[in-house]
């Protein structure tokens, strides 16, 4: 064989002239990359969602604590002694007041129920207070026990440990959930995080399968173009290139902006119950970077998984075949 009938290596194209025509791609087929971006923000965003959900709740798990404590007083309140609208009850209290008695106390006036002092009450509550009589029982609040006043009908416990001998009926409205109780809301919690899982499963499969197909319909539309590319010497290898590149950065785009509406999405919806404030503050900066670091990670190697079945069927297209397609 002479040196003329040698083979010549085979020119390998730098990664930036990869990356100038896959750009070159994506503004001639924007609508078609708008798509599959759209396809990974969805995806992205539900994931996103759920983590900054879970992180909102541990950080307002005190309040929530709180409010289903106050709830539970004044179920209990109600259904041992009726509606609070038409009662009044003696306010006793003992030493420092929890938030939870003050917004149990709140609720009750806000409801009309008339509450009037006995003893100097702590400024938190000074303003709900009145003077009178109230024939309906007395509430004992705080965290020291108080002398109790003599015929009183009934006498209403804030809290267990405040619990002593009086002369009427007395009722505990800290109850403490049953075993029975703790087994359900485990069960449901159990329950609860299996279905969200199943569901992130189902919706990054769903975000796989739409890149997937929009990158198989680009090769469907690019046929004469590969097959321009490979007649004039490009390599399978640059062809798969080309495609993986693409689709990873569709997928850094598009699981940036689902990472932002995710957590915009969680946010705003929980400001809603608690406020932006609170929700901002129980926010932990490092576990939400950590989770958007996760959240861009999965969203870039999702976007790749999908592309390499796409990618081969191109880099495996024959030039003349490519070149015949009336596609």
């Amino acid at each position: 064989m002479s040196k003329d009938d040698k083979i010549k290596d085979q020119v390998r194209l730098p990664m930036s002239v990869a990356i100038e025509v896959v750009w070159q791609g994506i503004k001639i087929r924007f609508g078609r990359s708008v798509v599959t971006v759209t396809g990974v923000v969805l995806g992205i965003a539900f994931l996103m969602s759920i983590l900054v959900s879970d992180l909102i709740k541990q950080g307002v798990a005190t309040e929530d604590g709180i409010r289903n404590q106050v709830k539970r007083m004044e179920n209990i309140l109600s259904a041992e002694l009726g509606p609070a609208e038409t009662k009044s009850y003696h306010v006793l209290t003992g030493g420092t007041i929890s938030d939870a008695e003050i917004r149990f106390l709140t609720s009750l006036h806000e409801k009309g129920a008339v509450l009037v002092a006995v003893n100097e009450a702590p400024k938190e509550i000074a303003d709900l207070l009145k003077t009178g009589s109230g024939k309906d029982g007395v509430l004992v609040l705080g965290s020291e026990k108080a002398s109790l006043p003599e015929s009183i009908a009934t006498v209403i416990f804030c809290r267990n440990e405040l619990a002593q001998e009086s002369s009427g009926k007395s009722l505990k409205l800290d109850r403490e959930m049953s075993d029975e109780e703790k087994t359900k809301i485990a069960a449901v919690l159990k329950t609860s995080k299996f279905r969200q899982r199943w569901i992130i499963i189902i919706s990054l499969f769903v975000t796989i399968i739409c890149i997937s197909n929009s990158m198989l319909m680009s090769v469907t539309e690019r046929f004469k173009e590969i097959g321009t590319m490979k007649c004039l010497g490009a390599l399978s290898q640059f062809i798969r290139q080309l495609f993986l590149i693409e689709s990873s950065m569709m997928g850094l785009v598009g699981s940036a902006i689902g990472c932002i509406v995710g957590f915009a999405f969680s946010a705003v919806t929980y400001s809603f119950s608690y406020g932006f404030a609170k929700v901002f503050n129980s926010l932990d900066a490092v576990q939400g970077l950590i989770y958007f670091a996760a959240c861009m990670f999965v969203g870039i190697i999702l976007s790749i998984l999908a592309a390499i079945y796409p990618a081969t069927i191109a880099s495996r297209m024959v030039p003349a075949d490519a070149l015949r397609s009336n596609i």
